[in-house]
């Protein structure tokens, strides 16, 4: 295994709307704009999107188009987890096309530098059905995501199978169990997504979004990180650095002021 370094961003909810409250979504942009600068600086192996590229604009599309191309012109390879502003903006197929998905599926698995690499899609109703403006689960509810019954068992036998000894996860909602405490933004079916964590023993963190203050807490053995969203504040920007070895797996973040 060699040691690799990649970047990761949540939350910017670009859109060219008036700011509401903390969220300056306008400035997002150009945030997004000096990551990439950051990412390029460091020659990171990849960069993530924890979810929420968009808000949601009768421009959702283009903006969604101008928010990843900001990103990709970095010229590093970049993933973009699926969160619940981007199925309320556009179509679910919109963005599998958008970012290169292998299928429709709004999750999929990838292997770099020896460790596996899973892309979850926490956007489901309770009944295990898609959430979205295209989807059959309707509109999705913030307070109320779920992985489907048919994801968990991809997760499982993902993980089972693998050669690789480890393995890191992206998520958009929160899937540790919050210090013990609820929270709105965690997944409601996160135990069941732990208990495979745990099953399995491979993987050794997760990154996720959702939450825009920021947290982090560690449940058996594994280090949840959930960034700092960047469409707070009119121009706090926030990019976090994972440099993975052998030994180690090393936080970076990087704070900067637009």
């Amino acid at each position: 295994m060699k040691t690799f370094t990649f970047g990761l961003i949540a939350d910017p909810q670009y859109g060219e709307i008036p700011s509401r409250g903390s969220r300056f979504y306008s400035n997002s942009l150009e945030k997004i704009r000096r990551c990439t600068e950051i990412f390029q600086n460091e020659s990171v192996s990849f960069a993530v999107c924890l979810g929420d590229m968009v808000e949601g604009s009768p421009n959702a599309a283009k903006e969604c188009e101008d928010a990843t191309a900001a990103l990709l012109y970095g010229g590093f390879p970049c993933h973009f987890v699926i969160g619940n502003h981007d199925v309320h903006a556009v179509s679910r197929s919109f963005l599998t096309r958008l970012w290169n998905y292998p299928d429709d599926r709004g999750y999929y698995a990838f292997s770099f530098g020896g460790v596996l690499f899973l892309v979850l899609d926490t956007n489901y109703n309770e009944e295990g059905l898609p959430s979205g403006i295209d989807s059959e689960g309707g509109p999705c509810e913030w307070t109320k995501t779920y992985v489907s019954e048919e994801q968990l068992e991809w997760i499982e036998k993902t993980l089972m199978n693998a050669q690789e000894d480890r393995a890191i996860v992206f998520s958009h909602s929160l899937l540790d169990n919050f210090s013990g405490v609820y929270d709105p933004h965690n997944l409601r079916n996160a135990c069941s997504v732990r208990k495979i964590f745990a099953k399995t023993g491979k993987v050794t963190a997760v990154f996720q979004g959702h939450m825009h203050s920021g947290y982090q807490s560690v449940s058996d053995g594994i280090c949840y990180t959930t960034l700092p969203g960047l469409v707070e504040t009119p121009d706090r920007i926030y990019a976090m650095l994972v440099t993975v070895s052998p030994e180690s797996l090393t936080l970076k973040p990087r704070i900067l002021t637009l």
